[in-house]
């Protein structure tokens, strides 16, 4: 069976167009996630924490990234516990095995005690961007070929 031709530009549209729109979701969300990084960078307050507990996910490519649970007191807050998720690139565990016992130190906004990060950890924002602007040249580079050259379509 022959699939008409409008169809198969059409679907092909689709593919770059849905494509597209994942490259610019990473690097929008990627923008986004710098900029509070870059708050707590200019802000944020160092604090020891003690670590509740972590779970690891393998992350695939990328490596393990985990998720750990962290309590601590912000500063001039004796009264007041915060206890908040942090991502962290790696396997936490293996790479900080005594913090769950010792504990560890977080570095967290003021304006939101909530947002923090594992001192000295940068988070993968920075990767997003990147990616999300390369993927989004290759991705345009590509749509830009089939719209210079539609004989590639065969139509």
């Amino acid at each position: 069976m022959k699939v008409p031709q409008g169809w198969v530009r059409a679907a092909v549209w689709a593919a770059v167009g849905i494509t597209y729109s994942v490259a610019l979701t990473i690097l929008v969300t990627g923008i986004i996630d710098l900029v509070g990084e870059d708050e707590i960078s200019r802000h944020g307050i160092e604090v020891p924490a003690d670590v509740i507990d972590v779970s690891v996910s393998s992350g695939g490519d990328s490596g393990p990234t985990s998720t750990v649970t962290v309590r601590f007191k912000p500063r001039g807050d004796d009264l007041t516990k915060t206890t908040t998720e942090v991502s962290y690139d790696g396997d936490f565990g293996a790479e900080h095995p005594n913090a769950e016992r010792q504990g560890t130190r977080v570095e967290y906004d003021p304006n939101d005690p909530e947002h923090a990060r594992i001192l000295g950890e940068t988070g993968d924002a920075l990767d997003r961007v990147i990616a999300g602007v390369v993927f989004t040249a290759v991705i345009g580079g590509f749509a830009v070929l089939l719209w210079k050259r539609s004989d590639i379509l065969g139509v």
